[in-house]
């Protein structure tokens, strides 16, 4: 058995292609037998077709002074900083362009940005974190969640696994 090389948005883009493609067919076969070989092409924006589809946005994140770039070394770590790093990676590996900047290595890219330059003179460092999402503000003074990242970056956000209890224990059964 071989592996599918595509990604899941890949095959899932796949799969409602076809059923897209396959409903033409069927509102086609209703008008008639030559008509149902022509599938027809729907007027709707691609927007609205793949609301997910779209070009690819760039997160950028600017964190206040870390001692590294994650923020997760030392002994005394902000499990806030670690469930973020988590979840900027599981981002990445889903499609997501993310950067992170880091006030004290690298605070060139503080003062070259005009959006961030101004929200620090606004605000100060104290306000950090500054994220921003295609060059736009979308969150300041604290790290966004799992869903917030997904939903900037396009990615369908997978389900959580749903525990099962079993309704049988000992001898009574349901």
């Amino acid at each position: 058995m071989t592996s599918d090389p595509r990604t899941y948005g890949e095959r899932l883009q796949a799969e409602l292609d076809t059923l897209i493609i396959l409903r033409g067919l069927r509102q086609s076969a209703r008008a008639g037998p030559a008509a149902a070989l022509i599938p027809s092409r729907s007027t709707r924006p691609a927007c609205v077709l793949y609301p997910w589809r779209h070009t690819m946005t760039h997160i950028q994140v600017f964190d206040p002074a870390l001692c590294c770039s994650t923020g997760v070394c030392g002994v005394d770590v902000d499990q806030a900083l670690v469930s973020f790093s988590a979840d900027v990676e599981w981002a990445k590996q889903n499609g997501a362009r993310i950067e992170r900047f880091n006030l004290a290595q690298q605070p060139m890219e503080f003062a070259e940005n005009a959006a961030v330059r101004g929200f620090l003179e606004r605000s100060g460092q104290e306000a950090l974190p500054l994220i921003l999402v295609d060059g736009e503000v979308a969150l300041a003074g604290r790290y966004p969640k799992r869903a917030e990242l997904a939903r900037w970056a396009g990615i369908l956000a997978v389900a959580a696994p749903i525990s099962v209890i079993p309704c049988c224990t000992g001898s009574t059964c349901c």
